[in-house]
């Protein structure tokens, strides 16, 4: 299950901001329910109106580093493993590098981050994983760090969250706790005092965040759940009543399709493709095995008339009496005989395979 939450209404003059947290049932990608509001007390009495043996079915748990969250599951699921999502926890280790970065920033040159300032201008670099970095972004990280990062701090908060990336770098669960815990030490014998509370948040989450590694379950699907439940909000124009968010909500996300494959309404009428053999081969048609194979047509070849669909939508119906055409017209007059048509002489060309069409 996954547990995750969702803004409801935005902060205005009359009320305050307003999440609703969504339980996603992550095996089968369905909305389970929406309570409004993100406390541990709503959780916890939400899961304490489940069914008795309904807990037992639960296994995993994803959820964002939010202790409201962690606390809510105790204690009717004491017994699940409970996962830190993993973009979550490298989001801790880029919010430090931001709030180390703006406040180098202020000190060394008095005011906001503006165009042309060394470390604003590579705010997203900072951001980017080292991997994806091109040669010229490199430059521009070395240069923007020398001219704008006088005691290092900002380097060293980078280099503490490309450490903390090689923790998902590795698959067995205790590889990644060797490095988590470098990375904690890391942290802890810094001088960056972000550095030193995200050393605080990852040690608290240790068992959450190696517990990924167990299990391979993260907060993807709930945060698609998100997505879409986003979509419902602008498609409905927004909602003020929770109710009627609710149940739009539980209408388009938590319910399974069981509907029927749709017949086909296409009629079955035989292609014109499978008419040609009627007037270019060599033997009468048998329609009831098919494919024929088209030979070319030649003078000597007598037309074929008054030919029977014997099945299908044109059942009964007679083709009318047409004589093999030359390429060289489309339609003769009626003096020079019955009449002609190209139709055979494209049925024939390279590459059609009778198509007619």
């Amino acid at each position: 299950m996954g547990v995750d939450e969702t803004r409801f209404l935005a902060l205005t003059k009359d009320h305050r901001r307003i999440y609703a947290t969504g339980m996603v049932d992550l095996r089968r990608g369905i909305l389970l329910e929406v309570i409004e509001g993100r406390s541990a007390k709503l959780l916890a009495d939400w899961l304490a109106a489940r069914p008795t043996d309904w807990p037992s079915g639960v296994g995993v748990v994803t959820i964002d580093p939010l202790e409201a969250y962690r606390n809510g599951l105790s204690p009717s699921l004491d017994h699940v493993l409970v996962v830190a999502d993993p973009f979550h926890v490298v989001l801790l280790a880029n919010r430090a590098i931001d709030e180390v970065r703006r406040r180098t920033q202020n000190a060394l040159t008095g005011h906001r981050g503006r165009k042309g300032d060394p470390l604003y201008d590579i705010r997203k670099i900072l951001l980017t994983a080292d991997e994806r970095l091109t040669a010229r972004a490199r430059v521009r990280l070395d240069t923007a760090l020398a001219a704008g990062d006088p005691r290092d701090e900002v380097l060293a908060s980078w280099l503490a969250k490309e450490h903390l990336r090689e923790v998902y770098a590795v698959d067995d669960p205790g590889e990644a706790g060797i490095v988590l815990d470098a990375v904690l030490e890391e942290c802890s014998t810094s001088e960056v005092p972000e550095l030193r509370r995200l050393r605080g948040t990852l040690r608290r989450w240790r068992s959450e965040i190696l517990n990924h590694h167990r299990t391979g379950d993260s907060n993807g699907s709930t945060e698609a759940m998100n997505l879409l439940i986003k979509k419902i909000t602008r498609a409905g124009c927004g909602f003020t009543n929770f109710q009627h968010y609710r149940l739009r909500l539980l209408a388009h996300c938590g319910l399974q399709s069981r509907t029927h494959r749709a017949a086909s309404m296409r009629g079955r009428s035989p292609p014109l493709g499978r008419v040609a053999p009627h007037f270019c081969s060599d033997r009468r048609p048998n329609h009831d095995r098919a494919p024929f194979k088209l030979v070319p047509w030649h003078p000597g070849a007598s037309p074929i008339s008054d030919v029977r669909w014997p099945s299908g939508l044109h059942a009964g119906l007679v083709a009318p009496r047409i004589s093999p055409c030359s390429p060289a017209s489309s339609w003769s007059s009626a003096a020079s005989g019955p009449p002609r048509c190209d139709t055979l002489a494209y049925f024939n060309m390279p590459g059609t395979r009778g198509r007619g069409y």
